[in-house]
């Protein structure tokens, strides 16, 4: 086995805390596969589809980006790409009708974060930039449903659509971005982990079969795996890490993630004071955009990180 690399950032304490998990807990967008080209390129062909061609409303989105929807993900209450495309659909209608009166998206979503994060809190911001009525108008021209639907035939195109949730495509006839991902993950590693391996995602249990054998982990038992569409509440929430932990029988467990609400998941579990330690695991590529305490185990890829576990994880080595 290679050495860990050198730009993995790990304190003396997490160090210490590594060496005796018996239990990793992953993320799957961002971490395990490359979605930057599939749920981030959805979010954004959905917004200007809808927006454009649904509504027909006259709006300048010449400033959507992938960079937009990723300044979402650094905020709490986006973790659910599809509560993450509306959110960017209800900042664009917001700019619309607002005019000159717009601020910027950065400061949007700081005030946003003031409100308590989330869809809920994307109203109350907007309800208090530009009054009552720009709410209603833009509750009338949001429809959840549609929304989520659309997202679905770009993501899963002509090819995935009916399989993975159930319908035809409607408005979007290509191949869909789901076609675009890209493993991240060396699953050779794992073979070589002696623990227990979960699963806590914010896809639906479809995506998250196609994701699993697409990584050929289709093997992890199915009490390890919570997904979106669960009836526990989603991350930033930490139910679903809980059932996982118990199903588990762990002793000690690492959570690694890519987005803030991967780390708040982990701040709320150790809120209440639970029996059974976890710790948080980063993977970014700048960990500046986080706040400290979840830089205390990082690195830009998860292989990195894996091999540091395998390294150190001395108990379970030992097994």
């Amino acid at each position: 086995m290679k050495k860990p690399d050198k730009n993995v950032q790990c304190t003396p304490e997490m160090k210490e805390f590594i060496s005796g998990i018996d239990l990793i807990i992953f993320d799957i967008d961002g971490v395990l596969i490359d979605t930057r080209s599939s749920f981030i390129a959805t979010i954004i062909d959905t917004t200007r589809f809808y927006i454009n061609n649904i509504r027909k409303i006259p709006v300048d989105l010449s400033g959507l980006s992938p960079s937009t929807a990723l300044l979402f993900k650094q905020h709490s209450g986006f973790n659910n790409d599809w509560d993450l495309t509306e959110a960017m659909i209800l900042y664009n209608l917001y700019v619309c009708k607002s005019n000159s009166n717009v601020i910027k998206i950065e400061s949007f979503l700081e005030q946003v974060d003031k409100e308590g994060g989330g869809l809920a809190g994307v109203y109350k911001v907007i309800g208090n930039l530009s009054g009552r009525n720009t709410v209603d108008w833009i509750r009338s021209n949001t429809d959840k449903k549609r929304i989520r639907n659309l997202f679905k035939e770009f993501y899963g195109g002509k090819n995935h659509c009916e399989e993975m949730y159930g319908f035809k495509p409607r408005h979007f006839h290509g191949a869909g971005s789901i076609e675009s991902e890209k493993i991240l993950l060396d699953s050779n590693l794992l073979r070589n982990w002696k623990g227990s391996t979960a699963i806590l995602t914010g896809r639906e249990k479809n995506e998250t079969n196609y994701a699993l054998k697409m990584l050929r982990l289709s093997h992890i038992d199915k009490e390890l795996i919570q997904y979106a569409d669960n009836i526990l509440p989603d991350k930033p929430y930490p139910d679903k890490i809980v059932k996982i932990i118990i199903n588990a029988g762990s002793s000690s467990a690492l959570f690694i993630g890519d987005s803030i609400d991967d780390y708040l998941t982990v701040e709320n579990y150790n809120r209440n004071e639970m029996e059974i330690p976890l710790k948080f695991g980063l993977i970014a590529e700048n960990e500046n955009n986080f706040p400290v305490d979840a830089r205390s185990f990082h690195a830009g890829s998860v292989n990195h990180l894996l091999e540091f576990i395998l390294e150190n994880n001395f108990r379970i080595r030992e097994k």
